[in-house]
């Protein structure tokens, strides 16, 4: 909820948000109006709704770029049967699920299902386990339903798009002259990484709003920041100067609302609640990592960097000399090695590359398990690294990276050190 008020009169404004982030539609329901007067307690709600309203909020308000498959629900995914086809092929090929697998978890946020896989000729088939999810979410036809990766192996969250959701939301304007509903975003590490903010997905469905590649962000000490609008992945880019300059920390929230075409008013609130003190100097902060500028870099998420397994395999034993056929050097300043893939990069035993020593001074600070971001074409991925003195090599999640790109044994890999704890692939 939010508050605005005047200095000349005392009045205010109170704005409330829904799980998906956005205004709600401030006309209540006959049906919440009758079970308030007859004593019902409206907000008596089961622990797994509280769960699934748990994910939607924070797919929404919280995570950027996770979304890997979406699935528009049908009446056979619903009904009662042995065998449920959910995932086609390119489905898995998104969510990494092999016919070595032979059960998934599916949950909201945190109460979990396991529910096993059956294969057939390639194709990937649920048990009734299915059913039992489904109809512990209340999940209806026509729902959309998007499926996240965790960070675990074969664990997956599931965020639910009701098939009426517009009429929950703020469509009509009431309080607004634009018509269109506003929206927030708490800060992740990601935004500030990246300097690039996902526009919450109900905000786009509901067409109201016009978006040029130029946006316009009034701030509330009066400055317009410029920042560039990308149609195809539906986020904001280039807001570093607004994070570095307004010292925007993670979870932190910004509020937006619409102006005119292109152009937003943005409230900021600090992680403690409290608006942001505009008042107070603000000076663009140099943003350095080993006296190395930061430049942009796109991030589109394929896993959660909230929980990453422990890496089971020993450096003690390994040769590093398994893939030290590289070349070392700076690309505009910023670091750089090559790597000619080996058989053991790729035969999904998770045996990743090793770090030339020449970024030691980079990776000594890295213990076991710190996860680290491949940046390869629109995706990212989460791999963990492995520590043994002054060695560093990339364990546990290589293999989905390697799998999801299609590398192949011979193929030459450029890794960029563009970011902390973050590396650029590029295929040479």
């Amino acid at each position: 909820m939010a508050s605005s008020s005047s200095r000349n009169m005392i009045t205010e404004k109170e704005e409330i948000y829904n799980p998906y982030a956005v205004e709600i539609n401030y006309s209540i329901p006959p049906k919440i109006a009758s079970s308030s007067s007859e004593g019902g307690n409206v907000l008596d709600v089961s622990d797994i709704e509280i769960d699934k309203l748990c994910g939607n909020f924070c797919y929404n308000a919280y995570n950027n770029w996770h979304g890997l498959f979406d699935l528009v629900l049908r009446q056979k995914h619903l009904r009662k049967r042995d065998h449920y086809k959910i995932f086609k092929r390119k489905a898995c090929q998104k969510l990494c699920i092999f016919e070595s697998m032979d059960w998934v978890k599916l949950c909201f946020k945190n109460l979990t299902w396991i529910v096993k896989l059956k294969w057939m000729d390639g194709k990937v088939y649920l048990d009734r386990k299915w059913y039992s999810f489904a109809k512990a979410g209340n999940l209806k036809k026509r729902d959309t339903i998007v499926f996240q990766m965790t960070g675990n192996s074969q664990k997956f969250e599931v965020s639910v798009f009701e098939s009426d959701i517009l009429k929950n939301c703020n469509t009509s304007g009431i309080g607004h002259r634009t018509g269109v509903m506003s929206w927030f975003k708490m800060i992740n590490e990601n935004v500030l990484s990246s300097g690039q903010m996902e526009i919450t997905r109900v905000v786009m469905q509901s067409s109201g709003a016009i978006f040029h590649e130029k946006v316009n962000l009034i701030m509330g000490g009066a400055e317009t920041v410029i920042v560039e609008f990308c149609a195809v992945r539906n986020f904001l880019t280039g807001m570093s100067k607004l994070i570095q300059q307004y010292h925007v920390e993670e979870d932190d929230v910004l509020v937006f609302r619409y102006v005119s075409p292109s152009t937003f008013s943005v409230g900021f609130f600090k992680s403690s609640g409290m608006a942001f003190n505009y008042n107070m100097e603000t000076t663009i902060v140099s943003t350095t990592m080993n006296n190395v500028q930061e430049p942009e870099v796109i991030l589109i998420s394929d896993s959660s960097v909230e929980m990453v397994e422990e890496a089971v395999l020993n450096l003690d034993n390994e040769e590093e000399d398994n893939n030290m056929d590289f070349g070392a050097g700076d690309i505009e300043d910023n670091v750089f090695f090559q790597v000619t893939l080996k058989r053991s990069h790729v035969d999904e035993k998770y045996h990743g590359v090793y770090l030339p020593k020449t970024l030691y001074s980079t990776f000594n600070s890295w213990s076991r398990g710190t996860t680290i971001r491949l940046i390869c074409g629109d995706n990212v991925y989460y791999v963990a690294a492995l520590r043994n003195q002054k060695i560093c090599r990339l364990g546990r999640g290589w293999t989905e990276f390697t799998i999801g790109n299609e590398f192949e044994e011979g193929q030459i890999l450029q890794f960029i050190y563009v970011a902390d704890k973050t590396f650029q692939v590029d295929v040479v």
